[in-house]
């Protein structure tokens, strides 16, 4: 079974910390891997990628206390105050557009993931850890579009009850010089002709899907 702290979602949203051992542990395994890439001249980096509940959780019942605080900003606090690894921790500027654009929504409302304007706000945060910038996210022309159902619809068996909610579009992304290819299960390469030939190795789960655009920057 998995440790609570990978299995209580509300309860990390609602108050829950992480124990002093497993952020002592945390620590170590991702200073050891950026030891061992430093050796090699690579550099290497991290991104805490927000739960919903976290962003919103203005939004979620009082009932179950929630807080603007959770687990990963104690594991952002932790690691740049214990660790000289490059932390990208994007809830600081997703909160802060959430505020500037009431009208926009950063994640989708029937699914776990975030929409591609969380997603560029996430991307940004972790290309300037690399000291890459991306335009400031009001600068770009956005679109939007009624038609997305998400998996958290899926999960209930009649998703066609909610309805379909928002998908917004960058203009200019993706970008036509961009090449993907599927190397082989989960395993996939974006090629850029653009001028920065650096090579890039992202360790992801489903939440990076949304970002790949926005890594070939301007």
């Amino acid at each position: 079974n998995p440790p609570k702290e990978d299995s209580d979602p509300i309860g990390q949203a609602s108050g829950y910390r992480l124990s002093d051992e497993l952020l002592q542990q945390t620590a170590q395994n991702l200073t050891n891997m950026n030891d061992w890439l430093k050796e090699r001249n690579k550099d290497f980096g991290i991104l805490i990628c927000p739960n919903k509940e976290s962003v919103y959780y203005d939004e979620m019942p009082k009932y179950y206390n929630t807080e603007s605080t959770s687990t990963s900003d104690q594991l952002y606090e932790y690691l740049t105050k214990n660790t000289d690894i490059k932390v990208a921790h994007p809830k600081i500027s997703i909160a802060a557009a959430k505020k500037n654009n009431p009208d926009f929504e950063f994640y989708y409302k029937t699914d776990t993931h975030w929409n591609d304007l969380g997603a560029y706000l996430d991307a940004k945060s972790l290309l300037e850890q690399f000291n890459i910038t991306l335009p400031d996210l009001n600068t770009k022309n956005t679109e939007c579009f009624v038609d997305f159902s998400g998996d958290l619809a899926g999960m209930t068996g009649i998703p066609l009850s909610f309805g379909y909610g928002n998908r917004y579009t960058i203009n200019g992304y993706p970008k036509n010089d961009v090449v993907q290819e599927t190397l082989f299960d989960k395993v996939e390469s974006f090629k850029s002709i653009g001028q920065d030939n650096r090579k890039v190795l992202v360790i992801r789960d489903s939440f990076s899907t949304y970002m790949y655009p926005y890594f070939n920057p301007e």
